[in-house]
């Protein structure tokens, strides 16, 4: 490419007939401004074009990172939501088993306090009938000693007093109408 200064240390031949070296130098001054404005010009505009082609390779990179962190961040959002889900599952899952262990243990509990509770019930009317036989027989006895100190007596009078005031299942109260009885026939 010419530049300003080429054009300004040309030289043409002379001839003979030739253009008027004074027109020519002038024509030529013209042209060397103007070509140099415009050189000066074209290079500012290839320094810019240059900065913005750096410019533009920096933005790319930019680009380029800026789309590869969205892209890892999609997927790592992904991967954190598919992970949240399948341990929420798992809790789910691990609750929902708890629970039915916690309710059968419950339940087995129950079963075990029933059974314990019928067992003593059971009990305690074996033993309310053994002290029920008991206490007949001691009236029994009692009956067959026909000279009571005074003091058996007056516990006697206590506990037929006492006897009216609790209610008694009805087999307690055939047994004690049987003592009575025997009691009555003995004063």
């Amino acid at each position: 490419m010419l530049t300003p200064l080429d054009i300004h240390n040309k030289e043409f031949k002379k001839s003979l007939r030739g253009y008027d070296v004074d027109d020519v130098d002038d024509f030529l001054d013209e042209v060397i401004e103007s070509y140099e404005m415009l050189y000066k010009e074209n290079m500012s505009f290839k320094e810019e074009l240059e900065r913005y082609k750096e410019n533009l390779s920096r933005y790319k990179e930019i680009e380029e990172t800026l789309h590869s962190s969205l892209v890892l961040a999609q997927q790592t959002a992904d991967e954190v939501k598919k992970s949240a889900t399948k341990e929420a599952a798992l809790i789910l899952e691990n609750s929902r088993q708890e629970s039915k262990d916690l309710i059968k243990g419950s339940q087995d509990k129950l079963e075990e306090l029933n059974s314990e509770y019928d067992y003593l019930k059971k009990n305690i009317s074996q033993f309310k009938a053994q002290v029920k036989g008991l206490v007949v027989t001691l009236f029994d006895i009692m009956d067959i000693d026909y000279d009571l100190p005074a003091r058996n007596k007056e516990n006697l009078l206590k506990y037929e007093t006492k006897k009216e005031e609790i209610s008694y299942p009805q087999e307690q109260n055939i047994l004690l109408e049987k003592t009575e009885n025997n009691t009555t026939l003995h004063e």
